[in-house]
């Protein structure tokens, strides 16, 4: 009860302030965790000889870890919802009256039955991630020129140079439209296959 209220709190944030935030503190601009310079130091100025994956695997890393902290609180409220919702199971009661242990009937029964709705909300927070990292990466928190990002395409490209130049900011918006499109069906449809009861309606 008290982790849930703490997650109650955390979702309460505004999450671009909180993805921001984030993104400010462990340095997605070069500076380093906490600001102390730590990681970025590794061949994050570009060469020209240097590989690339080393310029912005930890920038990436950061802004990979950063989101998946803010959509963690969401789909933990549900999570818990369809668990609680499990647990009062006539099955559940069985496994306890035979003797199952708790570690048991949460990897027997309780993590198989939510798996599905697991599955599903990954996906469909997969489209508001690439709408949240684009949008961080417009405002300039996220990977840094001359990587290039959606985001960043549409703050630099499309903003600066894209009068009498369109096809700058619509090739970018497109293809965030696009991407967060198909991750929204595919959410769609995994509910389709994993949900026992739209199988039966079928």
């Amino acid at each position: 009860m008290v982790t849930q209220r703490v997650v109650d709190i955390w979702v309460a944030l505004p999450p671009i302030f909180l993805l921001i935030t984030f993104l400010s503190v462990l340095g997605t601009g070069g500076d380093g965790f906490l600001g102390l310079g730590r990681g970025p130091e590794v061949t994050l100025n570009p060469k020209q000889d240097d590989i690339w994956i080393w310029h912005t695997f930890f920038r990436s890393s950061v802004v990979i870890f950063s989101l998946g902290i803010i959509f963690a609180g969401y789909g933990a409220r549900i999570v818990r919802s369809a668990v609680l919702a499990i647990k009062e199971n006539v099955y559940i009661e069985a496994a306890r009256s035979l003797g199952a242990s708790n570690p048991r009937i949460m990897l027997r029964y309780v993590l198989p039955n939510i798996m599905p709705l697991v599955i599903i909300l990954a996906s469909v927070n997969l489209g508001a991630a690439v709408l949240a990292e684009a949008t961080v990466s417009f405002l300039g928190f996220g990977i840094q020129r001359p990587f290039p990002t959606w985001g960043g395409l549409l703050d630099v490209d499309g903003r600066v140079y894209g009068v009498g130049h369109e096809w700058l900011s619509l090739i970018p918006g497109l293809s965030i439209f696009v991407c967060v499109y198909a991750f929204n069906m595919l959410g769609d449809a995994l509910r389709d296959v994993l949900d026992p009861r739209l199988r039966g309606g079928r």
